[in-house]
């Protein structure tokens, strides 16, 4: 499973549990669009520090504009 991979999953698995139907693609806004709260960016931030060691950034300063779509979070990890 490629990087991109296990992150489309683990944000499909998080917008399942919330109960979000409409479909998204790469580009569709999450966080500033409020389909996905502020706990999801909590999460999502976990998951990328536990999972991936090389993103191009500190966790700390990691802000909603930069993980707003799936290509945003892609780019963390691709750097």
């Amino acid at each position: 499973m490629t990087k991109n991979d296990k992150i489309k999953k683990f944000v499909m698995d998080e917008l399942t549990k919330r109960k979000v139907t409409e479909p998204i693609d790469e580009n569709t806004s999450l966080v500033l669009s409020e389909k996905l709260d502020s706990l999801f960016i909590v999460d999502l931030i976990l998951f990328l520090e536990t999972e991936f060691s090389e993103l191009s950034m500190k966790v700390e300063d990691i802000k909603k504009e930069q993980i707003d779509t799936l290509n945003k979070m892609y780019a963390l990890v691709i750097k």
